[in-house]
């Protein structure tokens, strides 16, 4: 009898890990990889100057600050994200901004079911930070009609905004 409770406590354990241990699909989520320019590896700077998106750090965590004198909007992409059409995914982040500046974490991409070009998105309202993290998430299901899909980070300038701990999870 102890013999089987130990099993099933081991075999409860396991499975409690396994169900922790679900793959993040963003590239350099968390901002510890950074390319010669300093922009971070895997993502695309579509808007902007490289020197207005830096890589900083509190401790031990790296994240995004993303930085205008402007009133611009600045965009930075994670392309080519490996969603899998008519699954489910849990997306999120952490943001902040000492400016309380404004920002966009959305997902897009093609809808192909129309005829002329479409794109559709997810979570693309303009929200204000806090100047304390805040944990942003969304939930969405992917298409069986689209193709291209995008995570977009956004600051709407004049201003500047962090970025943290970036994950899209599949759903079961």
């Amino acid at each position: 009898m102890r013999k089987m409770t130990l099993l099933i406590s081991c075999l409860s354990m396991g499975f409690c890990i396994f169900a922790e241990n679900v793959a993040n699909i963003v590239k350099n989520g968390e901002f510890n990889e950074k390319k010669d320019n300093g922009m971070p590896v895997g993502w695309v700077n579509k808007t902007g100057r490289p020197d207005q998106y830096v890589i900083e750090n509190e401790g031990e965590n790296n994240f995004l600050k993303m930085k205008s004198d402007k009133n611009e909007s600045i965009f930075l992409l994670q392309t080519d994200v490996p969603l899998e059409k008519g699954k489910t995914y849990h997306v999120s982040c952490r943001v902040k901004s000492d400016t309380e500046s404004k920002y966009i974490f959305y997902i897009e991409w093609i809808n192909t079911a129309k005829k002329s070009f479409s794109l559709s998105s997810r979570n693309s309202t303009i929200k204000q930070a806090s100047k304390d993290w805040r944990e942003i998430e969304f939930e969405f299901e992917y298409p069986e009609s689209s193709k291209g899909p995008y995570l977009a980070l956004n600051l709407q300038g004049p201003g500047e905004i962090c970025f943290d701990d970036i994950e899209i999870i599949e759903k079961n």
